[in-house]
C-alpha cells in the first residue's frame, strides 16, 4: 500500500467537521514548518497534533468573543511544542492588534500534544475579523525578524526557536560511553553489535530461537528495563494458517490496541527480510518493535523487541539502532525442530 502522506492525513483530519461560517476567527489552512520527516520522527499521534491545533483555535475564539478591538487582521499563528506539553507561541499578523498579547496568553494556555524528543514547528493561516488572507506568505513574527537582524546567511527555523525559546529542560544524552562487541548468534551464525557490559543469554526450543541482551540481569527470570530480544520462530503458517506477514501485522495491531502511543515506522528490506517496524508506550516503558520475515516466502519469522523506560528513550535509541542491524545466515536450522534445552526463559519487557 503506498504510504500516505503526514500532511494530507493532518489537514484531512483538521478539515474535518472544521466550519468556515462568518465568525470572528477563520482558520484557513495549516503549514509545516519543518520537513515531513523531521515531523513524523517526533510525533507519535497525529491526530493530537490536529486536536491540538483545534484547541488553539478554541482558545483564540473564546477570548475574541469577549474583546471589543475588532480590527480586521490576516496573517499566521505559530506553534511550537515540546516534550510534556510545553508551548510556545508567535502571531505574525498585519495590521497589528491591540489585544495580540491576549491571543498569544490564550493560545499558549493550551497544553501541547505528545512530541518524542525536540521541538515541533507549525502554523495555521488565520483570518480575524473578516480581514482577506494574506496569500502565497510564510509566517515571519517581528520577533522573528529581529533576531535574525545580524545573520548574514537564512536561520533554519528550529535553531531560530531555540534561540528565542531556549530549552531549560534537562536532557539526556546518548550514551557515547558504551563499548561494542561482536556476539555470534549460535546455532545461525549469524552476528550482532552488543553493549559490551550488557548481560547475554540464549534459549532454544522446539519452533524458536531467543537472543537476549540487556542492561540489567535477566537471570531467574527477572525482568530487565532496558534490553533488546531477538526471537527467530520457525513453521508459523503450519501453526497458526497465516502467512507470516499476516500474523506479524495481527501481533502489531494487538499492541496498538493496547498502547497508550503506538506509530508505524514503515516497512524497509534488511538483506534476505522484509522489515515491518513499529514504537510504543507501553506502562512505563518505550518499546520499538521489528517484524521481519522472508523475501522468498520461507515459513520462519524474526522478532526484535527494543526497550527501555520512557525517559531513557534518547540515551539508548542510537543503540538499539545499530543493535538492530544484526545479521542471520541459514546456519543449522535442523536446530528448530530439536528437543528444547534445558534453559530458562529470558527476562523480557512488558
Amino acid at each position: 500500500m503506498p504510504r500516505v502522506p503526514f500532511a494530507f492525513i493532518l489537514v484531512a483530519w483538521f478539515l474535518s467537521g472544521h466550519s468556515k461560517a462568518a465568525e470572528r476567527l477563520s482558520m484557513d489552512s495549516i503549514t509545516l514548518l519543518q520537513p515531513e520527516q523531521v515531523i513524523e520522527e517526533r510525533v507519535p499521534d497525529i491526530e493530537a497534533f490536529a486536536r491540538y491545533t483545534k484547541q488553539v483555535e478554541s482558545a483564540v475564539r473564546t477570548h475574541l468573543e469577549h474583546n471589543e478591538d475588532k480590527t480586521p487582521a490576516a496573517g499566521f499563528i505559530v506553534m511550537a511544542v515540546r516534550p510534556g506539553g510545553q508551548t510556545r507561541v508567535w502571531l505574525d499578523l498585519e495590521p497589528e492588534r491591540s489585544d495580540e498579547a491576549e491571543i498569544v496568553s490564550a493560545a499558549q494556555a493550551v497544553k501541547g500534544y505528545p512530541v518524542r524528543f525536540g521541538t515541533v514547528i507549525h502554523a495555521v493561516k488565520v483570518s480575524v475579523d473578516g480581514a482577506p488572507q494574506r496569500p502565497g506568505q510564510l509566517p515571519n513574527p517581528d520577533s522573528w525578524r529581529a533576531a535574525m537582524k545580524s545573520d548574514a546567511e537564512p536561520v533554519e527555523i528550529g535553531e531560530l526557536v531555540d534561540r528565542l525559546w531556549p530549552n531549560d529542560a534537562p536532557s539526556i544524552p546518548e550514551d557515547l560511553s558504551i563499548e561494542w562487541v561482536k556476539e555470534v548468534l549460535v546455532p545461525l551464525d549469524g552476528t550482532i553489535e552488543r553493549p559490551k557490559d550488557w548481560f547475554f543469554r540464549t534459549m532454544h526450543s522446539d519452533h524458536s530461537l531467543v537472543w537476549t541482551f540487556s542492561k540489567e540481569d535477566s537471570a531467574d527470570g527477572k525482568r530487565y528495563e532496558t534490553g533488546v530480544r531477538i526471537q527467530l520462530v520457525s513453521k508459523i503458517r503450519e501453526r497458526s494458517g497465516d502467512t507470516v506477514e499476516a500474523a506479524f501485522r495481527q501481533f502489531l495491531e494487538q499492541h496498538r490496541r493496547t498502547a497508550s502511543e503506538f506509530t508505524d515506522c514503515g516497512e524497509s528490506e534488511q538483506g534476505r527480510f522484509i522489515r515491518l517496524c513499529a514504537e510504543s508506550v507501553e506502562g512505563p516503558h518505550r518499546i520499538m518493535y521489528s517484524m521481519f520475515w522472508d523475501k522468498d516466502g520461507q515459513d520462519i519469522g524474526v522478532v526484535m523487541v527494543a526497550g527501555t523506560p520512557v525517559g531513557e528513550w534518547e540515551r539508548y535509541r542510537k543503540a538499539f539502532d545499530r543493535m538492530r542491524a544484526f545479521t542471520l545466515t541459514e546456519g543449522n536450522l535442523d536446530v528448530l525442530g530439536q528437543s528444547p534445552q534445558d534453559a530458562p526463559d529470558a527476562g523480557q519487557l512488558p
